[in-house]
């Protein structure tokens, strides 16, 4: 469809919408054939070329006249350093911004159209000490809640005042999934809003959009409507990547205390007895190798595997997993 699609979203109707890395995005008709122009180009003079789109999501009343998310959808768009007044800096690795993730909300009033016309407005910024380790991905619930998976800021060497430390920090953002209203204003900067059950809203010195935390590089999130579960995909530092599954928010999934199911370094052997949730599955791969994505399958075409978590890796493969906790593929 593109030449480097990196997410994919479907509108009500069975339209899809298919972003690049260079920030296009391509409308899929019900028949499978794409338009020949881009619905949309995100880039603009702030943008920062040196770090690809990587994530968009449509709200789930796109396409309903009757909801407050009609024409509504959510881009992350990386901008060059101080193009704009950070809402979050990290708490670690913070001496220098190598640029800007904006949380960007475009709305129409046509959403049928060919070519998009509307208005945009800037949820929230954030510091980005390095070009990978950033936010990555978006996702809604039924009810048009918004899930933001953001890495720990930067890919370094963990330990005592590096990035990687922010991930167990619940007074910054990074190395979190975080879980807010779009069409809110009750946020610190009113540009968004707090849903009244988020896990950490009444505990002091956290920050109230947290949702789980003690993720590394969380690249890839799914959310499960039967469950009301999140998935996640969180990609490892000694190439062991975890797939993980949030059931209810406030789980904590190790980084940089653990790695995978095992205290940091794993060399160690040991795990935690309790305080992290360990991930449902786990690889160990060669480096090169890394999960691109997964997801719970809900489907009725394999009924074999309905329930389960099915992945891919950059190798093309697909594997599938339980969701009970017990490794197996």
């Amino acid at each position: 469809v593109t030449a480097f699609p990196v997410d994919l979203d479907f509108d009500s109707t069975g339209t899809g919408y298919v972003l690049d890395k260079n920030g296009l995005i391509f409308r899929i008709k019900q028949d499978g054939v794409r338009d020949t122009v881009p619905w949309m180009i995100l880039p603009s003079d702030v943008t920062e070329s040196s770090v690809n789109f990587r994530a968009m999501a449509l709200h789930p009343g796109f396409n309903d006249p009757d909801s407050r998310g009609f024409g509504r959808f959510y881009t992350i768009e990386p901008e060059k350093a101080g193009t704009g007044y950070p809402d979050f800096v990290p708490e670690y690795g913070a001496n220098q911004e190598h640029h800007q993730d904006a949380l960007v909300e475009y709305r129409t009033q046509e959403p049928g159209a060919r070519m998009f016309t509307g208005a945009r407005k800037v949820l929230a910024r954030f510091s980005q000490p390095g070009p990978a380790h950033n936010v990555n991905d978006l996702a809604f619930d039924r009810i048009g809640r918004l899930f933001v998976a953001i890495g720990d800021g930067a890919d370094a060497t963990p330990g005592r005042n590096q990035p990687s430390r922010n991930a167990m920090s619940l007074m910054n953002v990074y190395g979190k999934v975080l879980r807010i209203d779009p069409l809110g204003d009750n946020a610190a900067n009113g540009r968004y809003g707090i849903p009244s059950r988020n896990p950490f809203l009444v505990i002091d010195g956290s920050l109230p959009e947290i949702w789980c935390y003690g993720l590394r590089d969380p690249l890839r999130i799914e959310f499960d409507p039967y469950r009301d579960w999140l998935s996640i995909v969180d990609r490892g530092e000694d190439g062991i990547e975890e797939l993980n599954v949030c059931e209810r928010g406030g789980e904590h999934f190790g980084w940089d205390l653990c790695e995978g199911s095992y205290f940091y370094p794993p060399s160690k052997g040991q795990r935690p007895t309790e305080g992290v949730e360990s991930p449902r599955t786990e690889m160990v791969t060669d480096g090169a190798t890394r999960l691109t994505g997964g997801f719970i399958y809900r489907g009725e075409l394999f009924p074999s595997l309905r329930g389960r978590l099915v992945f891919a890796d950059t190798s093309g493969r697909l594997l599938a997993a339980r969701t009970d906790g017990d490794g197996s593929i």
